[in-house]
């Protein structure tokens, strides 16, 4: 082999090298990016988790109310508290109300619900996009040993 035979191969070798280099370097950024749509969309979930079991506390708390306002005689006297004042209201009216909390209550936790479970999907599928990454990126990694 020639000089510039092997200048030539050595310089084709640098240049495969390069864009070994400039794939794996573009496989990392989408790596990353996708790692962080990830890490956001967990973020998402865990907050909408959470928003959602403080609508069970409340709903258990209005239901337990419910339940006491049942107890009670239709001439019972009721209060409702106002700032710093009790005022007196028609018992009808508290279980209507109380009524209406546990509707609006419920119906917050059905779309919740459905925000949760759109969520899990949305997180499942980015985890197959990061695995696939991975993979790809190890693929390459595997095919050039040298490339530091």
């Amino acid at each position: 082999m020639s000089s510039v035979e092997a200048v030539q191969k050595q310089l084709s070798d640098e240049i495969t090298k390069f864009e070994q280099y400039r794939q794996v370097e573009a496989v990392q950024k989408q790596l990353s990016d996708e790692i962080t749509k990830f890490g956001a969309l967990q973020k998402s979930y865990q907050k909408t988790l959470h928003l959602r079991q403080q609508l069970d506390s409340q709903l258990n708390e209005n239901s337990i109310v419910k339940e006491e306002m049942d107890l009670l005689e239709d001439d019972a006297k009721t209060y409702k508290l106002v700032g710093p004042l009790l005022m007196s209201i028609d018992l009808k009216e508290a279980k209507d109300n109380v009524n209406s909390r546990i509707k609006y209550i419920s119906e917050e936790i059905k779309r919740h619900d459905t925000v949760i479970s759109e969520l899990s999907e949305q997180q499942e599928k980015q985890r197959e996009v990061v695995t696939k990454l991975q993979q790809q990126l190890q693929q390459i990694q595997l095919k050039t040993p040298t490339l530091k």
